[in-house]
């Protein structure tokens, strides 16, 4: 009985630090001219941990919307986050696109992109990561636009890529790494951006 009370407190202290998502919904143009139904994080002040658990979302949608209609999630420009957001996707299960652009993301791992599947754009630009893990993206098969510029990435697996047989765009400028790759997986890549 003892050891219940103890899992189920560990259980209640784990969620009581989950956050609700302030969300602004819209609407969004991309450049290749799809459109996207984006949730983008408001009031960012309230974000101050370093690791964010999500626990529900706020906001207005737009008429005739609903959080099964979000295929974009947007957290950029805040520098207290230092990790990928947890239990997004118990919320955003249909998300295609999502941009964690200048933040202070120190490292992402294949667990925190499993559950987004059906991930096409990856917006990962101007935070603190160092190392691509070669399976990383095996769980995003479907990815087209990679953006990892501007970040400290000085290890790169040779192999991280090569399961992206979608992938068109791939930007790692602005990095320490000065590697070539064994193996980027698509023979339809429009452009890859390496250094500086």
């Amino acid at each position: 009985m003892k050891m219940l009370k103890y899992f189920l407190l560990l259980f209640v202290l784990h969620y009581a630090k989950g956050i609700p998502i302030y969300c602004s919904f819209q609407t969004v143009s991309l450049s290749d001219s799809a459109t996207l139904y984006y949730c983008e994080i408001q009031d960012k002040g309230k974000y101050i941990e370093p690791k964010i658990v999500f626990d529900e979302i706020a906001g207005i949608h737009a008429v005739g919307k609903s959080n099964e209609d979000v295929q974009g999630f947007r957290f950029e420009h805040y520098d207290k986050i230092q990790y990928f957001p947890t239990n997004l996707e118990n919320f955003l299960k249909n998300l295609t696109s999502i941009s964690l652009h200048d933040l202070e993301i120190k490292e992402i791992h294949q667990s925190d992109l499993e559950p987004f599947g059906n991930l096409k754009y990856f917006y990962f630009g101007k935070n603190q990561l160092h190392t691509l893990e070669k399976d990383l993206f095996e769980f995003n098969p479907l990815l087209e636009l990679l953006w990892l510029n501007n970040n400290k990435l000085s290890h790169i697996d040779p192999f991280v890529f090569s399961s992206l047989n979608s992938l068109r765009v791939l930007d790692l400028s602005f990095n320490s790494c000065k590697k070539s790759f064994s193996k980027v997986a698509t023979k339809e890549l429009v452009r890859t951006t390496m250094n500086n």
